[in-house]
């Protein structure tokens, strides 16, 4: 009952904003004269307490319940998939509260970026970002509020910092100084997290944004050293892995005087040339995936775009990737012309998603156990 009521109040702040917007007729100024400012403010105040709220809610609920049958399940279309999904009632109306909520704010700023500032002096945004992003079990709801904080960040990233800061200078440090450890403790959690940070390094420019760089280089650098392969084989991703990949690699595009102090001293281009790329092991232990860590194209080409960083400020590190990639071109006699050749892939103990082996007979091959 609780969130139905806050999800049908937000309905109409969504729908009110988005009349003013469209019809442009009427503001707040309109109706509450003078005081629209102190208004506007404490309205969108209030759309970031209810997202921490319901966040927190979402968080207290299933410790409360633990694993318990859904017996109510809400059914809505999934545009992206051309699907109607079933997912669990109080999952469904928890995510909607914090679109709606978001949403709402979103019609705020567009025409008062002032507003921005009742995120930024947010008493407990960093338990927000933590809690709505990672640490709660509801995937929807972290779904929607890492949606609504991309498009917030890319959309508002160009506005006259004059004024007020662009949201990705404020945001960006919490979430890459704070939120990040939660992300790298909770892995199974992380996935999405992960997949807005590599969104948001894409896409906006973090060159003034100013954070703990050294801090940031050594938290991820050994999260990569300790990382164990994750990925089977080539269909398998790395979600996580593949997210450090590339923040680091817009941390080197950022910080290229950095290059060679990780690059050798911490021997970042040696761990991703062997156990990141080219490792080939025999695994002993049935249970235990074997190297390289990077199997999937993806994890693969950001690994070689972290290398290609790399190499770009320091002679020292395009030395060291040379050395080690050279004797496999000169040695690879197998190799043709053709691309796909050149193209390395660790595929040792690696069997078919369908449980056979391959015999290359036409007849009737067997799973092979």
């Amino acid at each position: 009952m609780f969130l139905f009521i806050v999800i049908i109040l937000l309905l109409f702040f969504y729908n009110y904003f988005s009349n003013i917007n469209w019809c442009n007729r009427f503001t707040l100024n309109d109706i509450y004269g003078k005081e629209a400012k102190i208004n506007e403010n404490e309205v969108a105040q209030k759309m970031v307490e209810i997202i921490y709220k319901v966040s927190e809610h979402s968080q207290s609920r299933e410790s409360r319940e633990g694993k318990i049958d859904q017996l109510n399940f809400v059914r809505i279309y999934n545009k992206q998939n051309n699907e109607y999904l079933r997912i669990p009632e109080n999952l469904y109306y928890e995510s909607e509260a914090v679109f709606y909520a978001q949403a709402s704010f979103m019609k705020l700023v567009q025409n008062n970026t002032s507003l921005f500032t009742e995120i930024y002096q947010y008493s407990h945004l960093k338990n927000l970002l933590s809690i709505g992003l990672v640490e709660s079990n509801n995937v929807y709801l972290r779904d929607k509020l890492s949606q609504g904080l991309v498009d917030l960040m890319i959309k508002f990233s160009k506005i006259d910092i004059s004024t007020v800061l662009p949201p990705h200078h404020i945001l960006l440090p919490i979430l890459l100084e704070n939120t990040l450890q939660k992300a790298l403790d909770n892995q199974d959690k992380s996935e999405i997290f992960f997949r807005m940070l590599t969104s948001l390094i894409s896409s906006v420019d973090i060159g003034e944004v100013k954070l703990d760089s050294d801090d940031l280089f050594y938290q991820l650098i050994e999260f990569l050293k300790l990382k164990r392969p994750m990925e089977k084989n080539q269909r398998d991703l790395d979600v996580v892995l593949h997210g450090v990949l590339l923040l680091l690699k817009g941390l080197f595009a950022r910080y290229p005087e950095k290059a060679q102090k990780y690059g050798q001293e911490e021997g970042l281009v040696t761990d991703l040339l062997q156990s990141g790329l080219f490792e080939i092991t025999k695994r002993l232990d049935r249970k235990q995936i074997p190297g390289p860590k990077c199997k999937n194209q993806y994890t693969r080409s950001a690994a070689f775009k972290l290398l290609i960083e790399l190499a770009k400020d320091s002679n020292e590190n395009l030395q060291e990737i040379i050395n080690y990639i050279a004797p496999i071109h000169k040695f690879g006699k197998w190799r043709t012309k053709r691309y796909i050749d050149w193209n390395i892939v660790q595929k040792d103990n690696e069997r078919s998603a369908t449980g056979y082996v391959g015999l290359k007979n036409l007849g009737c091959s067997k799973n092979v156990l």
